[in-house]
């Protein structure tokens, strides 16, 4: 974090933090349950048909992008782009 060498072909620096179950039921889940509503509200959201396309679609993407040697397809600024175009047909219909 406290180097000033430029960042290698490929990464741009974003690091970020997967939870795992445990991180997920101490913080997460409180803070759900708290607002009424809104973990209904959220399986509903997610639960919806362009959602649920759009999740697949980038899923299947994403099991190519991990590919190794010839069985690697895509790029990172196309999974960026990807995940763009994903976000603005779930947003805006």
């Amino acid at each position: 974090m406290n180097q000033r060498a430029p960042l290698p072909d490929g990464d741009d620096g974003f690091r970020g933090v997967h939870p795992d179950l445990e991180l997920f039921e101490e913080f997460v889940w409180p803070a759900c349950v708290e607002v009424p509503g809104l973990v209904q509200a959220c399986r509903s959201f997610l639960s919806e048909p362009r959602v649920l396309e759009a999740e697949a679609g980038l899923r299947r993407y994403w099991k190519g992008y991990w590919g190794r040697g010839a069985d690697r397809v895509g790029s990172s600024p196309e999974w960026r782009a990807l995940c763009g175009e994903a976000l603005h047909a779930i947003v805006k219909p």
